[in-house]
């Protein structure tokens, strides 16, 4: 049980015509595609988004960045042993407006798969919310229902957009088809109330588990928290892609 609920835990995490066209934040420098110096100048805007997105864009309807809150996660987990069921509510994660960028790569002279990596370190991350499980594993029934918070030190890892040019009242757009984030993690802490309902003694033992053993079960599990990930950052970026033209992000010239 513990170890799906780490793992749902770590994932938390409409294509529209856009409407009257904003404009990027005067913060950001122009970085033609062209130039020699476009994957630096590119790392240089991204850092200086990352302070700009902290806060969020209400322009674009792009959320805060830190606190980065997520309303709503269900996750569905089958294995050979395993059959849980978890909703993950209101989780907040706090620690993205720190995040270190070492370098930028990308490849977007296939307008069919343009492809962004983003090189990076985040000194420390805390994720808390709630959380409801149900399910069994083995023959054992499982349930529970409470908060839950994990604490994570000097993350690094490639951050990889994905995607393709779509066209929109005659203008290109970047649509994000998928986002993969497998960070390696220095330390991690977990806490979650009320993981076998009314069973202290079997919630500590499972928390002493968890915390003695984090970098098994996290190597473990990393593939099904990407998948979490995918689905919210690719929602979320498209809501900053689709509503700036292509060559107003990525000029030409």
């Amino acid at each position: 049980m513990l170890r799906f609920m780490l793992a749902a835990l770590l994932a938390t995490s409409t294509f529209a015509a856009p409407s009257a066209r904003p404009q990027l934040p005067q913060v950001f420098e122009p970085c033609p595609t062209s130039s020699p110096d476009f994957e630096a100048c590119a790392k240089r805007n991204l850092q200086k988004g990352v302070a700009v997105l902290s806060d969020g864009l209400p322009a674009v309807d792009f959320p805060p960045l830190d606190p980065l809150f997520v309303p709503e996660l269900l996750l569905d987990y089958r294995g050979n042993e395993a059959d849980v069921k978890m909703i993950i509510r209101n989780s907040e994660t706090r620690g993205l407006k720190d995040v270190d960028i070492l370098s930028f790569r990308a490849n977007l002279s296939d307008p069919s798969n343009m492809v962004i990596e983003v090189d990076f370190r985040i000194p420390a991350l805390v994720i808390k919310g709630e959380y409801k499980t149900q399910g069994k594993i083995i023959s054992f029934p499982i349930g529970g229902k409470g908060v839950y918070n994990i604490s994570m030190r000097d993350l690094t890892g490639t951050w990889t957009v994905r995607g393709d040019l779509v066209t929109v009242d005659g203008e290109e757009y970047l649509k994000v088809r998928h986002v993969n984030v497998l960070p390696e993690v220095g330390d991690m802490q977990v806490y979650a109330s009320n993981l076998f309902t009314g069973n202290d003694e079997l919630d500590k033992a499972a928390l002493r588990f968890a915390n003695l053993y984090w970098p098994t079960i996290y190597k473990e599990l990393l593939p099904y928290a990407d998948e979490g990930w995918d689905k919210f950052l690719r929602g979320q970026l498209n809501k900053f892609f689709l509503k700036f033209p292509f060559r107003a992000i990525f000029p030409e010239n």
